[in-house]
């Protein structure tokens, strides 16, 4: 019976110690190292909220801005709120061209399509961010994986000093493993020793009582 009570303390201690260690999942990423467009990358997914982030890393003296992402989205997914951290980004769906890379089904954009329309100074600047955080909803809303949506974004800019634009895609940065706190080590060691001294007193009252 002991064996038994030890074996699933020992469970929920472990249980435990894997739930405490488990990160958010996130994939991050840069755009296609060519210039003059440059940019970091971010897109979690928690639930069905769809969080990106942006940053225009292109160095300042070229200007430029991003002006549109284009990515997709699970088939049968339907977007029910969109918030930005610019006011000049709205998002749409539909059959969004991307050219020179393939169509997509999502368009967050300063226009009504992937160039952006509008003065691309309404993107997003050089040495700066954005953030999109979309609620996803419809049958196909839990189909949708970070990486799924990750590998099929394209980035444009436009309005480089120079007059000229630039099409990105973008290649994911591998992320380390997550490593336990301190705090989360502290409390799994404490209670694996709680329960074997348990396990010890047990074991020596047995023993005085045989004595």
């Amino acid at each position: 019976m002991r064996s038994k009570k030890l074996g699933m303390a020992l469970f929920v201690l472990t249980a435990l110690f894997l739930l405490s260690t488990d990160s958010k999942a996130e994939v991050v990423g840069v755009c296609d190292p060519d210039t003059p467009g440059l940019c970091t990358k971010s897109v979690t997914l928690t639930d069905n909220i769809l969080t990106i982030t942006l940053t225009n890393t292109s160095p300042v003296a070229n200007g430029g801005f991003i002006t549109a992402d284009a990515f997709n989205l699970a088939a049968n997914t339907t977007i029910t709120n969109f918030m930005t951290t610019n006011a000049n980004f709205s998002v749409m769906q539909g059959t969004i061209s991307a050219s020179p890379f393939p169509d997509s089904n999502t368009l967050i954009s300063t226009g009504g399509d992937f160039e952006g329309g509008g003065s691309p100074n309404s993107g997003i600047a050089a040495g700066s961010s954005a953030t999109f955080t979309l609620t996803l909803g419809g049958s196909g809303a839990a189909l949708n994986t970070e990486l799924a949506i990750f590998n099929s974004e394209a980035i444009r800019f436009r309005g480089f000093l120079d007059d000229s634009s630039d099409k990105d895609l973008v290649t994911q940065t591998p992320t380390p493993e997550p490593v336990p706190e301190p705090a989360t080590m502290f409390l799994l060691g404490t209670g694996i020793a709680g329960v074997a001294a348990k396990v010890r007193k047990g074991r020596k009252a047995r023993t005085n009582k045989a004595a």
